[in-house]
């Protein structure tokens, strides 16, 4: 739906969305962004298919039928995967379909987050797989100007329009930059002016950054990203793809997280080619803005008084009345008509609004009272807080200060983004050598190697690793590549994306 034509939210009609996308051309809603749906749907017990069975085999039709493939199998495989039964791979589905449709089906391959980029908020869009595909095929997915054909669903227009220009500064053919004008599906048609640079390593590694230069429509204020294809040897290779979009107005960025379906059918544009590919935990994550460990308190009695529970329960009982008044709210309008999704995005974020504000206020205060049991012992109510009476950490008629929570929340913020590097279980131990790492995009921008930090590490499967971090706030956005050397080992590729990003919303 389109949010400046969609007429406002009502019951929808299974068997008429069922048949809309049965009926929409494959190169507008391809076979995967089909097996999505109906893998949805079958995890939700196929719902009205006593009413609908008609529609359902249709729409399944339309993905099997190109290819040989009964419409009654492709719902009892995706039953069987949905219940866990069994893997898609294993099915006679997916070993009939092409893989990149297959691909990613029932998987949880795309990771979202609320982040800020210099000071904007906006949505971290990020996955990371590990695929068979041939390196040909995930260097043409990397180029952007194939991107509307690839994946439609998501990408309308990709169109050099000027400053496009031959790169020098990392040993790579071709390496270039242009300037792209995007029109995409995100959450409306958005059209950015983007500087794209791309670069490949012949049998080594692919990919591309794109910046925001410009918003045609005025709705954009952060577009930025990257692809990225390394080999990681037995002919494997690993995929990184990140998408950081803020908007103007801010109650798109909390939609913008829901676009996991276009992303997810963009993703898997990648692995064609290809025979297997396999979801990976994100290496990438927005810098954390706060100390994760968090305050360390003492602990308190554990069961007061049947008279101060019972005034918890009230306290608790008050507070939800405030929910009941926003669900009534929200109910009235959609009875009325014409509740849009940018309402549903405004009342959403008023209901998680209050739900933070009332449980930070409940926790400050009992960390607060836990504090002054410790200085004071059992002399401390444990009362809740009243709104009449200001209070502090259970003393009533003190003027309220400043808690364990609020202290935490002032501390300045983290800026190190990097990357892991796994490396030869018997080059454990040995010391390193990294060059300066150069970006890929215009302009020459490098991060000198005195400028990294090498961390020891072990990824999740015990296999030694190196973490590279660098403070991001000394070097402008974009993809750096370079080199790592392990005495008396190998030399292996290094590439870091310096996004900028730090996790949470101002």
């Amino acid at each position: 739906a389109h949010p400046g034509t969609d007429t406002g939210f009502g019951p929808g009609n299974t068997g008429l969305a069922l048949s809309t996308l049965a009926d929409a051309p494959v190169d507008v809603v391809p076979l995967g962004a089909r097996l999505d749906v109906l893998h949805a749907l079958a995890r939700a017990d196929l719902p009205d298919y006593d009413k609908h069975e008609a529609e359902y085999v249709r729409l399944a039709a339309s993905i099997g039928a190109p290819h040989g493939l009964d419409a009654q199998t492709i719902l009892d495989d995706l039953k069987a995967v949905a219940q866990g039964d069994q893997d898609l791979a294993a099915t006679p589905t997916g070993q009939t379909l092409p893989h990149h449709a297959t691909a990613f089906v029932g998987d949880d391959v795309c990771h979202t987050a609320r982040v800020r980029v210099d000071g904007k908020p906006a949505a971290w869009i990020f996955s990371e797989f590990e695929t068979d595909a041939p390196f040909a095929d995930l260097a043409d997915w990397a180029n952007p100007r194939t991107w509307p054909t690839r994946a439609p669903l998501l990408f309308k227009k990709m169109d050099l329009v000027g400053g496009f220009a031959t790169l020098t500064g990392i040993e790579a053919d071709p390496h270039w930059r242009g300037d792209f004008l995007e029109e995409v599906l995100l959450v409306d048609r958005l059209r950015t002016n983007l500087d794209c640079a791309y670069f490949v390593q012949p049998g080594r590694a692919v990919g591309m950054t794109y910046d925001l230069i410009s918003s045609v429509d005025d709705q954009i204020t952060v577009d930025r990203g990257f692809l990225l294809a390394t080999d990681i040897g037995g002919g494997y290779h690993r995929v990184k793809a990140l998408k950081i979009v803020g908007f103007r107005d801010q109650e798109w960025d909390t939609v913008a997280q829901f676009v996991c379906p276009m992303w997810t059918d963009w993703v898997r544009q990648a692995v064609r080619g290809g025979t297997t590919s396999t979801p990976k935990d994100p290496g990438e994550n927005p810098t954390p803005t706060t100390d994760p460990g968090g305050p360390q308190t003492p602990p308190g009695p554990t069961v007061p008084e049947d008279d101060v529970l019972d005034e918890w329960v009230d306290f608790f009982a008050e507070a939800a009345k405030t929910y009941a008044h926003l669900v009534s709210d929200v109910a009235r309008k959609s009875v009325a008509g014409g509740y849009k999704l940018p309402d549903m995005a405004r009342d959403g974020a008023r209901y998680w609004s209050q739900l933070a504000k009332d449980w930070s206020r409940a926790w400050a205060f009992g960390l607060e009272m836990m504090q002054d049991m410790a200085e004071d012992g059992p002399d401390v109510t444990l009362r809740p807080p009243d709104p009449d009476r200001s209070w502090r950490g259970g003393r009533p008629d003190q003027p309220q200060q400043a808690g364990y929570a609020s202290a935490a929340a002032s501390q300045a913020a983290m800026d190190d983004e990097g990357t892991t590097v796994p490396i030869p279980a018997s080059a454990a131990g040995s010391s390193v050598t990294v060059s300066d790492l150069a970006s890929i995009g215009a302009g020459g921008a490098t991060i000198p190697s005195s400028g990294l930090t090498v961390t020891p590490t072990t990824l999740g499967d015990g296999t030694p690793a190196l973490r590279l971090t660098v403070r991001t706030s000394e070097s402008p956005p974009g993809l750096y590549v370079g080199r790592l050397t392990v005495a008396g080992g190998p030399t292996v590729p290094v590439q870091i994306y310096v996004s900028r990003a730090v996790a949470g919303s101002p």
